[in-house]
């Protein structure tokens, strides 16, 4: 004997037409509950054949795929960033602590002498970037004016 369940899953295919066992039919035949269930299973499948079947605009299959896989590739490259990002901070974070090791065992210790060196290497460092500040900040401004016409580009070629 046939459950309700069993029977629920081949309610479509008795719906519909198709070729089903005879346990199936004998199961409806006995059971209230799928009695009703085949019955709106076939006003369902009646009324959705005598709907019109709309045909899809020129280049929706084309432009449904192209979106989706700019969907994906963006979300793989969120992917990609936060990975990156992760492994950034985890070697950090080991460096860090080799170096606090190191420093906690008293193999290194960092003397006057050595802050006033890098003291005198920060101030060269900041002469030499405020002299070439001009060209930072054109460099930067062409990096940002390219960027924003890749931007332009890519939002233009969405909407082809």
């Amino acid at each position: 004997m046939m459950s309700c369940y069993e029977c629920n899953e081949l309610i479509e295919a008795v719906a519909v037409g198709d070729d089903v066992p005879d346990a199936v039919r004998a199961h409806v035949a006995g059971c209230p509950q799928c009695a009703a269930r085949l019955r709106l299973a076939q006003r369902i499948d009646q009324t959705l054949s005598s709907r019109p079947v709309l045909a899809a605009p020129d280049g929706f299959a084309t432009t449904v795929v192209a979106r989706v896989r700019r969907e994906r590739w963006r979300s793989e490259q969120l992917l990609d960033w936060s990975f990156n990002a992760f492994v950034g901070i985890g070697v950090a974070l080991v460096v860090l602590g080799v170096f606090g090791l190191v420093y906690a065992s008293g193999l290194v210790v960092i003397s006057r002498d050595l802050v006033a060196a890098l003291d005198i290497v920060a101030q060269s460092a900041g002469r030499i970037v405020a002299s070439e500040a001009p060209t930072v900040a054109i460099s930067m401004l062409l990096l940002t004016l390219t960027l924003g016409i890749w931007w332009w580009v890519e939002q233009e070629d969405a909407r082809i």
